[in-house]
């Protein structure tokens, strides 16, 4: 990830960010946070959008009917001469 330099306010505290003695997983919020916790959702949501869980055998099937019924759906060339 790379900060420009305008982004003053996060290349100052995300360095300074320190854990919660609580919490390892989280950040002091007794600190300057914000924009540590923006990055933080933000990569979140990247990280949702990659990541599925894997589908059952039934949704696998389901998707494969589905799929078949669209191609009959859309397969005019069986009508043509």
């Amino acid at each position: 990830m790379v900060f420009f330099e305008n982004c003053h306010n996060a290349i100052r505290t995300i360095p300074a960010l320190i854990y919660d003695e609580n919490k390892a997983e989280d950040v002091d919020s007794d600190g300057e946070d914000h924009a540590g916790d923006s990055v933080r959702y933000f990569l979140m949501t990247l990280h949702e959008g990659i990541s599925q869980k894997p589908k059952t055998e039934i949704e696998r099937k389901f998707e494969e009917m589905k799929r078949m019924e669209e191609k009959k759906a859309v397969d005019f060339s069986v009508y043509l001469p």
